[in-house]
């Protein structure tokens, strides 16, 4: 059974029994709604995983974007159980929260991080948890093999920009999208197998 229900910009999508609490940061431009993370949350709560999504508040984003972000994961982070295993699933503005996760020792799906950011880079040199970054080789922002140590799965599409779609090609965007939601599953799976 899946419902929905607002509370300050926060949404849940629950399965009948949770097994673990998946938040979703979303991007600036790349809200919730949008194909990449709907799916990404349709697929965690069919496998067992309650969804927090958050949403931002401009004001604070213009000001302090990275605190903002914390603060809001921080606020989700607070209301998923504390004896389930937490994902934290992130759309490029929303990876700005990957220090915060790595310093809470959480387990992180990275999709099109912000790998300019000193502060995302130097998080991912000390990263211990399992790790995932999802992103395209026509995205400028996409340089893991620069920063990235081992231990760390990188999925990578051929031609898909920061959106992760290819230019010009729908089809080819939602298709080379589904390898991405399988292995988001893939990942979290074996997280609750591995707790």
């Amino acid at each position: 059974m899946i419902f929905w229900a607002g509370d300050g910009g926060v949404w849940f999508a629950q399965p009948g029994t949770a097994l673990g609490t998946a938040i979703v940061l979303p991007g600036r431009m790349f809200g919730a709604g949008t194909p990449l993370l709907h799916w990404t949350s349709m697929a965690l709560t069919q496998h067992g995983w309650s969804v927090l999504t958050a949403s931002w508040d401009e004001e604070a984003l213009e000001s302090e974007p990275a605190d903002h972000v914390v603060t809001v994961a921080a606020s989700a982070f607070e209301r998923a159980s504390s004896s389930l295993p937490v994902l934290v699933v992130a759309k490029s503005l929303g990876t700005l929260a990957l220090p915060w996760a790595v310093a809470m020792g959480l387990p992180g799906v990275w999709l099109t991080p912000l790998l300019g950011d000193a502060s995302v880079q130097a998080a991912m040199r000390e990263v211990q948890r399992p790790t995932m970054l999802v992103g395209g080789t026509a995205d400028p922002s996409w340089v893991p093999q620069e920063i990235v140590g081992a231990g760390v799965r990188i999925v990578e599409l051929a031609g898909a920009d920061h959106g992760l779609q290819r230019r010009d090609d729908w089809r080819g965007s939602v298709l080379s999208q589904v390898p991405v939601f399988d292995a988001i599953v893939e990942f979290a799976d074996g997280i609750l197998v591995n707790r």
